[in-house]
């Protein structure tokens, strides 16, 4: 198919192609993307010591004790790496769809559909006034914190590293956070949604016209549509991320549990719908097309069942194999290694609310 290469769509989100290349990411990308994104925070940990506010009294929180900056430390570049590896796999996905399609050819308005996600994608349709929406949401958030940090006594309860009266710290924070809430986020938190979008509307369209080829026997064990749920653990890889920051600035400020209560729920949750809603599709499909290939290896056993009581002899132990077989394929599209990530990230947020109420 004649689609913009990966390198076309990652430029059009600022700063997102300095983590690219043609090839999507190798090693080198991956360096380039903890540098950028090391040295913002390496001017606030500067800025902090000149303020002196790393440790601060009893009751404050100086920079070493707000676990909420190094979460954001932590996950910002793997963030920014989750979403370009997203990308470049649904863009290499629907460039050689053609080896999904029971064809193994194109149908006119398959293609035409795929180019109408990867353009929107491109932020060249309406779409990109959502994208825009987005950063406009992190600039209000930017203009809040800097509203709550001027006095943050009343809003959080202590002192902060990085309030007013300890000004480098203020400052160069302020930007740093301006720089994740208005270029990283938005783009992250777009690009997770739109994927989801695409990964429904376009296999939604291959199932209901029986494009999707089944293989039963690949050895991912999920029909060898494992590719597409890879795109989905990463979308909730980049969810995960966001999640662990949720829990580092609870710690850091003390909210009470019913805080920490209600957004482990809210992520347990759009960890379920995400890891089941955006390949239900295939999912579906599977489990019909698996249907279907039973019923003829019941018959044929019934059949030899019948067989051996007239005639005596044996089953074969072939059919036994391929049944055994069909019945442990996995019907949505993750491989043993993929699948395990998924539960893993699906049951965090109980796990952390749980963990919170022991002693």
């Amino acid at each position: 198919m004649d689609l913009p290469s990966v390198k076309a769509v990652i430029t059009r989100y600022p700063f997102l192609g300095v983590c690219a290349n043609e090839r999507g990411i190798d090693l080198r990308s991956c360096l380039r993307t903890i540098l950028w994104w090391s040295v913002l925070p390496a001017l606030v940990v500067l800025g902090s010591f000149l303020d002196s506010s790393w440790y601060l009294a009893t009751g404050a929180v100086g920079l070493f004790r707000h676990y909420g900056f190094w979460a954001w430390v932590l996950t910002s570049p793997a963030i920014t790496l989750l979403v370009v590896c997203a990308l470049v796999k649904f863009i290499s996905l629907m460039q050689t769809i053609e080896r999904y399609s029971i064809t193994n050819s194109v149908p006119r308005e398959l293609e035409e559909l795929i180019a109408r996600h990867i353009s929107s994608l491109s932020l060249q349709q309406r779409t990109r006034f959502v994208h825009i929406l987005f950063v406009v949401i992190g600039l209000l958030f930017g203009v809040l914190n800097i509203r709550q940090t001027l006095d943050p006594v009343p809003i959080y309860g202590n002192i902060v590293y990085d309030s007013l009266p300890y000004w480098r710290g203020f400052i160069l924070s302020k930007i740093y956070l301006f720089g994740l809430w208005t270029v990283i986020y938005p783009a992250a938190i777009f690009i997770s949604l739109h994927l989801t979008w695409s990964l429904i509307v376009i296999l939604r369209h291959m199932c209901n016209h029986e494009i999707l080829k089944i293989d039963f026997f690949n050895r991912d064990n999920c029909g060898g549509v494992s590719a597409f749920g890879a795109i989905n653990a990463l979308i909730m890889a980049i969810y995960a991320c966001i999640f662990v920051v949720i829990i580092a600035l609870h710690e850091t400020h003390r909210h009470t549990y019913a805080t920490l209560l209600l957004a482990s729920i809210s992520m347990f949750a759009i960890f379920a719908l995400q890891s089941f809603g955006a390949v239900y599709y295939i999912h579906k499909f599977v489990s019909l097309k698996r249907d279907q290939e039973l019923e003829v290896v019941n018959k044929r056993l019934a059949l030899e069942v019948r067989n051996v009581v007239v005639e005596g002899g044996h089953i074969s132990l072939d059919l036994i194999s391929l049944r055994t077989h069909m019945l442990s394929l996995n019907t949505y599209p993750y491989n043993k290694i993929t699948l395990s990530i998924v539960n893993l990230i699906r049951l965090a947020p109980a796990a952390v609310a749980l963990a919170k109420l022991l002693p």
